[in-house]
């Protein structure tokens, strides 16, 4: 269930987690419930965008993105997504690790500030699960 808070400049939707729903990469790896979708107006600056507490959880700005879910904010807003470093049920997490998973730092020194913004927001794209094998559960045969 959304809990969305509604104000002059911004509007706050909590995700509940999702365990057997369709995932994407990011949920898949920490979990939907981490993640926080606040619409702010696209002209605010990313400075602006400071970590906060809700719920016990530190929130702290992992990145912006024009849709959530395949709904475009309307109005001159962008998402902006925080992700829950620490918290009550929480291993500690820093955002820079989550980044680093994704897109590590080395292979995004030569990308545009724009470039690195859109390959990181992949990591949102659709995924379908699959089963996983063991590397000692494959056995090779001659045809």
């Amino acid at each position: 269930a959304d809990s969305r808070v509604q104000g002059p400049t911004i509007k706050r939707t909590c995700r509940a987690a999702e365990p057997d729903a369709k995932s994407n990469r990011i949920f898949t790896r920490f979990g939907s419930d981490r993640f926080l979708f606040v619409m702010v107006y696209k002209d605010i600056e990313e400075g602006h965008l400071k970590a906060f507490q809700l719920c016990g959880r530190k929130f702290v700005y992992l990145l912006c993105k024009r849709d959530c879910d395949g709904e475009k904010p309307k109005g001159g807003y962008v998402i902006a997504v925080f992700f829950a470093e620490e918290g009550p049920g929480l291993a500690p997490l820093r955002v820079h690790q989550v980044r680093g998973w994704h897109l590590p730092v080395h292979l995004a020194l030569g990308m545009s500030i724009q470039k690195y913004s859109e390959r990181f927001k992949l990591a949102f794209s659709s995924t379908d699960r699959t089963l996983t094998l063991d590397p000692h559960l494959i056995h090779i045969v001659e045809d």
